[in-house]
């Protein structure tokens, strides 16, 4: 028998060797900066979602307190803050079939929006949104009972939109106080009110309200947030409902 002579050239092994080294330390490279980038991103968006807490707090003040504006100055961190978009709020009030109150209104919001995610404030609510989809941070200040349900509405008005580097003043000023609705039913034997609450928005924004309005056990009439509405119902025996109706201002 011969002997096997056959062997690898030197330099095809370090050319090999080479390869494997370099594609090595490219995909652990770019796998470690999409994640620095993603955690960047993430700490970006937190930092946001916290700056719109604490101007859902400046905008209670001035409607809870009368104050007749609260200014707060937040970051841009490289995203936009923008006061704008539309939701329409419907609020139908009846007693044994026969309607007694019907009131409609729109309402701008708040968005502070970095890359492909974003927070902001409408009706008295604070919303998270990003590639899966929106979810409700904090519920608007509804409280929805048996005996007694109020609903302040909370509406916000203006048109802006700002994007630098520099921090940003938001004036939270009062425009309008209104109380528009208050009744009771009398005795205990007598029959509820039916309160049906619409809310008309993005198809997103939508679903997040059909998650809130199921959280607080309210009877669904138009559950499908598709078309960017839905609709829900709840029986009480005495009602209050204001407006409370606040301008921001972008400086």
């Amino acid at each position: 028998m011969t002997a096997d002579e056959r062997g690898v050239s030197e330099v095809l092994s370090y050319i090999l060797v080479f390869s494997v080294v370099a594609v090595t330390i490219a995909f652990v490279l770019g796998d470690g900066l999409g994640a620095v980038t993603t955690t960047q991103q993430n700490a970006r968006i937190d930092a946001a979602e916290s700056g719109v807490a604490i101007l859902d707090k400046s905008v209670e003040t001035v409607y809870q307190t009368g104050v007749p504006r609260r200014a707060t100055e937040l970051k841009p961190n490289g995203g936009t803050l923008s006061v704008g978009g539309r939701l329409d709020v419907d609020i139908v009030v009846s007693q044994g079939g026969t309607d007694l109150f019907d009131y409609g209104s729109a309402s701008s919001r708040f968005t502070h929006t970095i890359d492909d995610q974003s927070v902001g404030l409408a009706l008295g609510a604070r919303f998270r949104s990003g590639p899966g989809g929106v979810g409700m941070t904090a519920d608007p200040p509804f409280h929805f009972g048996d005996e007694r349900t109020t609903l302040p509405v909370v509406l916000l008005t203006g048109a802006d939109s700002v994007s630098t580097g520099s921090p940003v003043q938001i004036v939270a000023a009062t425009q309008n106080e209104e109380l528009l609705d208050h009744r009771t039913a009398g005795p205990s034997a007598g029959t509820p009110y039916t309160v049906e609450v619409a809310i008309e928005t993005t198809p997103e924004r939508a679903a997040a309200w059909n998650r809130y309005f199921q959280r607080e056990g309210l009877t669904a009439v138009d559950d499908d947030p598709t078309d960017g509405t839905v609709v829900y119902s709840h029986e009480t025996r005495r009602l209050i409902i204001e407006e409370f109706t606040t301008a921001l201002d972008l400086r």
